[in-house]
């Protein structure tokens, strides 16, 4: 046990399926330990959306902090929400950069001012085209969702200390040297549930993010449809004439078992090199899956290699030396033979766990 003689930091990430909680301490002046960490699993019906989620947060708390009480709660939101603009301003005094950056994220993006926060970081000075410039990084995040997590806290006795984003979080781990970069263009690809991002940091900072519409579900929708004509062209082809008209049975009828699909997914990309599905006892191979999952894997890389192409285009900086894959994809080690494949550049993931340990 290591002694909280300074303030513990506690991250709440509220995802679709469980709750993670994760507590480090300053260890010295250049490194945090970690402390504790646990991912709870939400059962009996309970979802960060339902009435019971703020009495279900309370305890998972209250039974990872103990009594300890010299905490500091930080949690994130949904980075789709967010909106990030790397910005070159005219080189201005200080007392006239709040302007400048506002109305040039502004040209860039309309926003309500009344429904949403403007913030800005300034990354430093720099010469674009032989003029001098300020260059920073600019965002805007939505209020109300902003409101109800601290509402949510606040509620239930665990006041927050800030709130993030997981880009922005990934930004500190490189700043702080916690993932060695030595000053090199990474790419940080978060690949979830319904969409994936794509974040890419030079010297640490934050240059570039997109927002994808294609994540897991497409994968485990397409493991479904995969495994459900073929099990339905099975009975078509056993069944007689009479039978298949009464029953409907076609290559076009899809019996799709999301929740079955899942698990074989998750077996999947865990490592099990063989999988056996439903009653019948279907066996599958470790490539007849990825060869369902394919298709939408390759659409994924596609657009990893358009945002490097836009990058490389517009920003005019050195090439990628590092693609980092977060997310529950990380642990699917096939994924990233088949993305090196591709895009001809090294893949890894960032485990924060053992960063800390």
């Amino acid at each position: 046990v290591i002694p909280l003689r300074k303030k513990a930091t506690v991250g709440v990430d509220i995802g679709y399926y469980e709750l993670k909680l994760g507590m480090i301490n300053q260890a010295s002046e250049k490194k945090q330990a970690l402390l504790d960490f646990i991912s709870i699993p939400y059962e009996g019906g309970i979802t960060p959306k339902s009435p019971k989620f703020p009495l279900f947060l309370k305890a998972a708390l209250k039974n990872f902090c103990g009594r300890k009480r010299n905490i500091a709660f930080w949690t994130s939101i949904s980075s789709a929400k967010v909106e990030t603009r790397n910005l070159k301003i005219p080189k201005v005094s200080k007392k006239q950069i709040d302007n400048a950056a506002y109305w040039t994220l502004k040209k860039d993006i309309s926003f309500n001012d009344d429904e949403m926060l403007f913030d800005y970081e300034i990354l430093g000075d720099i010469v674009e085209d032989g003029i001098n410039k300020i260059e920073l990084m600019a965002y805007i995040a939505p209020k109300q969702e902003i409101a109800q997590q601290k509402n949510l806290f606040e509620k239930i006795g665990y006041p927050l200390s800030g709130i993030s984003i997981v880009p922005f979080a990934l930004q500190n781990l490189f700043r702080t040297n916690a993932v060695p970069t030595t000053g090199k263009d990474i790419c940080s690809l978060f690949i979830g549930r319904d969409w994936s991002r794509i974040v890419i940091y030079s010297n640490g900072n934050l240059v570039l993010s997109r927002g994808i519409k294609a994540g897991i579900r497409s994968m485990i929708e397409a493991i479904a449809q995969s495994i459900s004509k073929s099990q339905t062209n099975l009975e078509a082809e056993t069944a007689k004439p009479s039978e298949s008209s009464i029953f409907g049975l076609s290559d076009e009828t899809y019996i799709l078992d999301i929740e079955q699909a899942r698990n074989l997914f998750k077996e999947h990309i865990a490592g099990t090199p063989v999988l056996q599905f439903g009653e019948s006892g279907q066996v599958l191979q470790e490539n007849d899956i990825f060869g369902m999952i394919q298709p939408a894997l390759e659409r994924l890389v596609k657009q990893v290699e358009r945002t490097l192409s836009h990058y490389y285009l517009h920003f005019n900086r050195e090439r990628i030396s590092t693609v980092y894959v977060s997310g529950q994809m990380s642990v699917y080690k096939r994924l990233f033979t088949y993305m090196r494949e591709q895009l001809d550049i090294p893949v890894d993931t960032i485990n924060p766990c053992l960063l800390y340990t």
